[in-house]
């Protein structure tokens, strides 16, 4: 046989096999686009188990969305033995999940308490991600744009007569992903309430802005940022960090170039890139509970430098968080809460949708200095560009998936 038909042989059969395999996993591709999972990836894992690749924009909580998917694989192939769960944001993986068959089929038959089987899941590094070009995904997430809208505030703590003012905003926002690992964001701020009178009283542009995210060997993720960011500036931002001892400690390294930037009555006001602030962190993750205890140093916008530590406790979607703060400007801390907003289940991806964020946040933040000669001091800031990689991957870390798969069980839509 010559070399030319050996090789045409070989792609005939390479082809019947990927079509054989596309063809057998065309039911669960289409129950799970059905249900609104996007940029979905199937295929044989090397221990012959089945992995899936999947973006959640439906449900509110990962972990929610993900017992959906164990659900639907059994609907399919009540027989499996083996499935590695791979959730993902723009198409990048931010873990994986393995889920054994059989302890599965037993906890949700109440066989098996929920501790025990905790113990039977594998979570870290995507490491059975399907290897397919972006092209063949099924149901994919770019060019689909989210209209995001919400309210913001700040409350302001005086003394004697004028003891609290208050100020009220509505964001409206625009959300798009470009291709893998990219998208784009756009975020408006327009005042509804105000007594402080920081800002003027007309809409004003917040963020304005495309990033690009990559997944790194060795469980390491980098992500690159350009445009407009918050509180009024543009530049760039990038940012690097990896995860170490299975996923029980994260450590990163944040840098920002910016300038000032402000829009106003028709006129842009802005300096160049010449301020330069940065973030090096550390994260631990309690592997007995849903807990981060976490350290940083950090230079600031206003050029104060120090150390930071923060401790936060996740219970299922609602986060509670401390942290304090020594400068050479002064001393910080304070406390941030978040809590899920309703409703469990969001619209499915469409060309364009309504939708809000996840969770609504709460800070309250005191100083031992609050004022100088020269004014009131806002030490301890840092540019915000809109994404964080610890935010992007903080649901994929073994203590908050085993404090999550109570909701796997049907009628436990309480859990989150």
């Amino acid at each position: 046989m010559t070399i030319r038909r050996t090789l045409a042989l070989f792609f005939f059969i390479a082809s019947a096999l990927l079509q054989a395999q596309t063809d057998e996993y065309e039911a669960l591709y289409g129950r799970l686009a059905y249900h609104g999972f996007e940029n979905l990836r199937i295929g044989a894992a090397a221990d012959s188990g089945l992995a899936i690749a999947f973006e959640n924009r439906v449900y509110r909580h990962d972990l929610k969305a993900a017992g959906e998917i164990l659900a639907i694989a059994s609907e399919t192939d009540s027989t499996w033995r083996r499935i590695y769960l791979i959730p993902c944001s723009r198409g990048v993986a931010r873990g994986q999940i393995a889920v054994d068959g059989d302890a599965y089929r037993s906890y949700m038959a109440g066989a098996m308490d929920e501790k025990a089987f905790a113990k039977t899941l594998a979570v870290g590094e995507a490491t059975e991600q399907p290897r397919t070009s972006v092209l063949s995904w099924k149901n994919r997430s770019f060019l689909k744009v989210d209209a995001n809208i919400t309210i913001g505030h700040q409350i302001q703590l005086g003394q004697y007569d004028d003891r609290v003012k208050l100020y009220g905003e509505l964001q409206p926002g625009l959300r798009s992903q470009i291709w893998h690992g990219t998208a784009v964001q756009a975020d408006a701020f327009v005042p509804l309430f105000d007594e402080i009178s920081v800002f003027d009283s007309g809409a004003r542009l917040g963020r304005l802005g495309v990033s690009q995210l990559f997944r790194l060997p060795h469980d390491s993720y980098a992500a690159l940022q350009g445009g407009i960011f918050m509180p009024e500036r543009w530049g760039l931002s990038g940012e690097v960090a990896k995860f170490w001892l299975e996923r029980r400690i994260l450590t990163g390294l944040k840098l920002d170039r910016t300038g000032f930037f402000f829009h106003t009555e028709g006129k842009f006001y802005y300096s160049p890139m010449d301020s330069m602030t940065y973030t090096v962190y550390a994260q631990y993750y309690l592997p007995g509970m849903d807990m981060m205890a976490g350290i940083d140093y950090s230079k600031y916008l206003l050029g104060d430098k120090g150390v930071k530590f923060s401790l936060r406790r996740t219970f299922a979607e609602t986060d509670i968080g401390l942290f304090y703060a020594i400068t050479d400007y002064d001393r910080f801390g304070g406390v941030q809460i978040r809590f899920p907003l309703p409703t469990q289940r969001r619209m499915k991806p469409a060309r364009v949708r309504l939708t809000w964020p996840n969770q609504y946040g709460m800070t309250y933040q005191a100083t031992s200095e609050a004022t100088r000669v020269e004014g009131i001091l806002q030490t301890g800031l840092m540019v915000d560009s809109g994404f964080a990689i610890a935010e992007f991957i903080r649901h994929l870390t073994p203590a908050h998936v085993i404090s999550s798969v109570k909701g796997w069980r049907k009628g436990a839509d309480s859990a989150y």
